[in-house]
């Protein structure tokens, strides 16, 4: 399904369930704010696959092996997807908020313990911390995952 056919979709149930079953047509304030919920969707989406995109050379160097990186080959991946969190937090419809902050955290903590062991792309696993806030945050996580799945069509698992 295409982003745009997803977010009239989700416009249109939204109508129906602000409009209720037999009841008239929604009047022109109810077509706003399903208007207004599909472009947030869509704005998160993009930020979504856009973060997936910004991710890619992290995942690269996880390929290749090796460390410790330079400084600089480490902020050039860092960098561009410290931005891609932050934007991607930012265009969060407010019913995942909660959820995308944690997201957040959890990949900002991720990115430290990169930096912090010269690109070590495992090395959050076995992070005591990283660990213990990546359990705390499971349920959150599913749920952002599960939005990205549902509403985007982005799989990240």
């Amino acid at each position: 399904m295409g982003r745009m056919f997803r977010a009239t979709l989700f416009a249109l149930v939204v109508m129906a369930a602000v409009s209720g079953c037999g009841e008239p047509a929604p009047d022109a304030e109810a077509l706003e704010v399903a208007s207004d919920l599909a472009r947030e969707v869509t704005a998160f989406c993009d930020a979504a696959r856009a973060n997936i995109a910004a991710a890619i050379p992290l995942i690269d160097l996880a390929k290749a092996g090796g460390t410790p990186l330079p400084a600089e080959q480490i902020e050039a991946v860092v960098g561009p997807l410290r931005t891609s969190n932050a934007t991607m937090l930012d265009a969060a419809p407010p019913e995942l908020h909660t959820d995308a902050e944690s997201a957040a955290q959890l990949a900002e903590m991720q990115l430290v313990v990169f930096e912090s062991t010269g690109g070590d792309v495992a090395a959050a696993t076995t992070d005591p911390a990283f660990v213990a806030k990546a359990i705390e945050l499971q349920p959150a996580m599913t749920r952002f995952q599960g939005f990205l799945r549902n509403a985007c069509g982005v799989d990240v698992d």
